[in-house]
């Protein structure tokens, strides 16, 4: 990125291809963070911190980023309490939702334009200025996405990380020698013809160390599960839209005459079904046991 973005660019002056090389830094914090093996993790997510930083700090270089994202980028997030963190987040999760409708409107632009391309249209100067202009719209957009969600891993890494200095103090611990506790053979109750038994020892260091292995490690962020529900969302109602046009379309073709005899016919039904199950049928059955 620092190959292609110069120190005195801003983001005004960049094309959407050139802009898309700032999110190289957050793929990079993205994939560090995705780290399982719980021996390398923390190395794994300081790295992802570190790619944080470079990627917020380009974006404020390039002046993409929020007065709002870099305070708190900049806020110490201990001193804050549980309401405020609240308040930051569901913040950020409204301005996110906005984002994401600026990017359909982009894209739905975009596809407008290329729809009339791909029919072998000319497109005039205008619409060539609407394409960069809505290409250059939607790929500052996916930044502040990225931000956004930076700002939330830097979070969850500075929580993660130690605990992970935890379990490793715990593991150096118990890789020491344990001395094993003195055996007494004097019988437990004394006197003579009383069985001994020993106490079982309860390795304490061992159920510290098995707290934190990794359990039903999630398949996917809430984020990535959110934009699946999103999109099924969007597929179902551009179904039933489109279904609602075809049977539109298809009234509109049919004469008075014959969408009289399709209610007529609608009605019958209605009418026999009524007959064969006249109201309070299932309480007759059920109380009296007689089958109609």
């Amino acid at each position: 990125a620092a190959n292609v973005i110069s120190s005195s660019d801003i983001a005004e002056d960049l094309v959407a291809g050139d802009l898309r090389f700032v999110l190289l830094d957050y793929w990079m914090a993205k994939l560090c963070s995705l780290q399982n093996d719980m021996d390398k993790r923390r190395n794994s997510l300081q790295s992802a911190m570190s790619h944080v930083e470079d990627f917020l700090g380009r974006c404020r270089r390039l002046e993409i980023l929020d007065d709002r994202d870099e305070e708190q980028w900049m806020a110490d997030e201990s001193t804050l309490d549980a309401s405020q963190k609240r308040e930051q987040k569901i913040a950020r999760f409204r301005r996110q939702k906005e984002s994401k409708e600026k990017m359909e409107e982009s894209k739905a632009k975009l596809d407008a334009i290329n729809a009339k391309r791909n029919a072998g249209a000319v497109l005039t100067p205008d619409e060539t200025d609407e394409e960069d202009d809505a290409s250059r719209d939607l790929v500052l957009q996916e930044i502040q996405q990225s931000i956004i969600a930076a700002l939330e891993l830097k979070q969850s890494c500075k929580m993660e990380i130690p605990m992970l200095e935890m379990r490793e103090r715990m593991g150096e611990g118990q890789s020491r020698p344990r001395v094993p506790p003195p055996v007494s053979n004097r019988p437990v109750n004394g006197g003579p013809g009383k069985k001994s038994f020993s106490m079982v020892q309860i390795d304490q260091d061992s159920i510290r160390r098995m707290a934190f292995l990794p359990r039903n490690q999630p398949t996917m962020s809430i984020e990535e599960w959110g934009e699946i529900e999103m999109k099924m969302q969007r597929e179902e109602a551009e179904k039933a839209k489109q279904i609602a046009q075809e049977r539109a379309a298809a009234e509109s073709l049919l004469s008075a005459d014959e969408k009289e005899e399709i209610q007529r016919v609608k009605d019958s039904k209605w009418d026999d079904w009524k007959d064969e199950n006249p109201r309070e049928l299932g309480f007759i059955i059920v109380t009296t046991g007689v089958k109609f």
